[in-house]
């Protein structure tokens, strides 16, 4: 571990040691856009999230539920709630390559990143919180759909 992330502390006796996890790690992340929305399990965000990391530079994805339902500690007809909880949201769609095939699946646009954006555009930019500078952490751009000159 890089030992700049890395503070020591004391408490009750015992050596802590702190981290910092700004940049530290490599993992699946929940978008605020959906991270916020209640209307979606706990379990289909982490499933977006896990499959989100396994998208490769077209947007596809091809992991096996097997092996979905390890990486976030579910069982394999949990994987699948989750994931046709997505498609019915329009948040995925699966395609099924063949037999004894993984799916393929795609992420769609969906209306709640436009509502995300728009939020963000209310909130203050440059510093918040406790003076901390977090101009660095941006969203991932969406593109804008209301062109009617590319339909």
């Amino acid at each position: 571990m890089n030992t700049d992330h890395v503070n020591q502390g004391k408490m009750r006796g015992e050596n802590l040691r702190y981290i910092n996890p700004y940049n530290l790690f490599v993992g699946s992340f929940i978008p605020n856009w959906l991270l916020k929305r209640v209307e979606v399990s706990q379990g289909a965000k982490l499933c977006y999230a896990r499959l989100s990391q396994f998208a490769g530079k077209d947007g596809d994805c091809f992991p096996s539920q097997p092996t979905l339902a390890v990486e976030i500690g579910a069982g394999e007809r949990q994987i699948r709630r989750y994931i046709s909880e997505l498609e019915e949201l329009k948040l995925i769609e699966s395609v099924q390559v063949g037999l004894n095939q993984p799916n393929r699946y795609r992420f769609l646009w969906h209306r709640w990143m436009e509502e995300d954006k728009s939020d963000r555009k209310k909130e203050p930019s440059g510093k918040e919180g406790k003076g901390k500078d977090r101009s660095d952490r941006t969203y991932m751009s969406i593109p804008d759909r209301t062109d009617s000159s590319s339909q």
